[in-house]
């Protein structure tokens, strides 16, 4: 239905004097140039859902990102923000988020000297 109408717009606008080749080209190349503008916010926007969706990371959560070490403040579909460890407030773009080390997840393990496990065996 919609493709009808579509081309009864084309044809009546043609049939007023207006070029529709012309028209049709140049919204082409405005919606390219558009395309490219928004591919780094279309980036941190689902690399934000893939965040949020696989619970990387939580808000309080202590982690690094990007070698950056403090506290999530808060996660956003585009930016995350986190407090580093001298009050120092970091903004990152989603897309840019490329290491993450989260310190508050799961449990650290024991390690055992050699000394702890001779007197465990005795």
């Amino acid at each position: 239905m919609y493709v009808v109408y579509f081309i009864a717009l084309i044809t009546s606008l043609e049939a007023i004097g207006i070029n529709m080749k012309a028209l049709l080209a140049g919204i082409s190349v405005a919606g390219f140039i558009t395309g490219l503008g928004a591919q780094n916010l279309i980036k941190d926007i689902l690399n934000g859902f893939f965040i949020l969706f696989e619970d990387q990371f939580s808000v309080g959560d202590h982690v690094s990102i990007n070698d950056t070490k403090g506290t999530v403040e808060e996660i956003g579909l585009r930016t995350t923000k986190i407090r580093g460890v001298d009050g120092e407030f970091y903004f990152f773009a989603n897309s840019n988020i490329t290491k993450v080390a989260n310190y508050t997840l799961g449990e650290i393990p024991e390690i055992h000297t050699p000394e702890q496990i001779k007197t465990r065996e005795e």
